[in-house]
């Protein structure tokens, strides 16, 4: 049975699943739409693939239902305000989480944790986490993924109570590029690098609200997608400040494609490196896309950071993101910010390597297709004395 012929099973089994059975608006329709009859057309899903992503569909789905009940049962947090979010993007495998998991220990910050941005509700308190049924839930399926093929976690550990990407609360509306990389589903790729997200980062914005119920520290957010999308994220949040982190692509591209591609075989096992890096290299255009829209933003919105910044002196450069958006440091946030480094020595130091050969790329091809992009790395690391 195809994918797109199971549109309403899907929806029948998410309200199943949960006691509930309102999606909200409609506006995500058309993109599963679209989702799923590009999985027809392009993935080349194994019997056990095909149960994993239509289980992926639903809880995509049950994440809908849960926080559309959720804006239901706390309509007084709809009208709060999210100012001047940091917002950290730019390309996976250039220091966006470790950056991000630093930042989030300042007192003074509130992040999105994973199991939040799964399943939004108001953040109940931290004591509480590990009994609640929702978190528990959120947990078990991420033990299951990782179960199903642990590379996963040695390339990108991910962890239900700590920060992480905004696409988990994102992929709600099905403009969900990661779907479009992990799921082999190019076309619906270029939909996502082409559509007009607003009405992703609207809801997303909603979910902040519900998520921080009440809540008014400043937000820090991350999530290397944006960059596909940075137009209407800045629309939804037009005070944001915005922490662009940059690497070169002949180190960052194979790592994406190492990563991408085993959570794809999960859904298809047999699928090849080759054609794998050719449909990951849509990231370039991604790339080119953010540079259109930075050149008509205002410059100091934006502060620009290199991987090898962070990994030399992460405090350091959280300090210099800090001033540069006249946020005041005090010793408690520098305390928080040495005691995470401590605690987790991967915050600051990546392991992980792939060569471009291995996915069919080089180094000359994957800058060739992000000229803009390159000009602006190329000036940063000469201004900052990289090499």
């Amino acid at each position: 049975m195809s994918f797109v012929s199971r549109f309403d099973e899907f929806h029948e089994q998410a309200a199943a699943a949960i006691g509930l059975s309102d999606f909200g608006p409609n506006d995500y329709q058309a993109p599963l739409r679209i989702l799923l009859d590009d999985l027809d057309a392009s993935a080349r899903f194994s019997p056990e693939g095909a149960q994993i992503g239509a289980g992926t569909i639903i809880g995509k789905l049950v994440g809908r239902l849960f926080t559309e009940q959720g804006f239901k049962t706390y309509p007084q947090f709809a009208a709060a305000r999210i100012e001047k979010p940091i917002i950290i993007i730019g390309m996976p495998r250039t220091g966006t989480t470790a950056l991000q998991r630093i930042m989030a220990a300042d007192p003074a910050i509130q992040a999105l944790d994973l199991w939040l941005g799964s399943m939004p509700m108001p953040r109940p308190p931290r004591e509480t986490w590990e009994n609640n049924p929702v978190f528990q839930g959120v947990r078990a399926g991420l033990d299951q993924m990782l179960g199903l093929n642990p590379r996963i976690k040695d390339i990108h550990p991910l962890f239900p109570e700590q920060p992480d990407e905004c696409r988990a609360a994102l992929d709600q509306t099905f403009w969900a590029t990661s779907l479009a990389q992990t799921m082999s589903a190019p076309n619906y790729g270029e939909w996502c690098l082409a559509a007009d997200a607003t009405y992703a980062y609207e809801r997303y914005h909603q979910i902040l609200r519900l998520i921080a119920g009440g809540d008014k520290r400043r937000w820090l957010l991350k999530n290397p997608d944006h960059i596909w999308a940075l137009d209407a994220l800045l629309t939804a949040f037009p005070d944001a400040c915005i922490v662009q982190t940059h690497r070169d692509l002949a180190i960052s591209m194979p790592s994406v494609c190492s990563l991408s591609y085993e959570v794809s075989r999960l859904y298809a096992p047999d699928k090849s490196r080759l054609q794998h890096g050719d449909e990951t290299r849509i990231w370039m255009r991604a790339l080119e896309k953010a540079e259109a829209v930075r050149s008509t933003a205002d410059p100091a919105r934006f502060f620009d950071l290199h991987n090898d910044e962070i990994q030399a002196d992460p405090v350091g450069a959280v300090e210099r993101i800090y001033a540069h958006f006249g946020m005041p440091v005090d010793d408690g946030a520098r305390h928080a910010w040495h005691a995470r480094i401590q605690d987790d020595p991967r915050s600051s130091h990546g392991v992980h390597r792939y060569n471009l050969q291995d996915w069919g790329l080089t180094a000359a091809g994957v800058w060739a297709e992000a000229k803009t992009y390159h000009k602006r790395y190329v000036a940063l690391c000469q201004e900052r004395n990289i090499k």
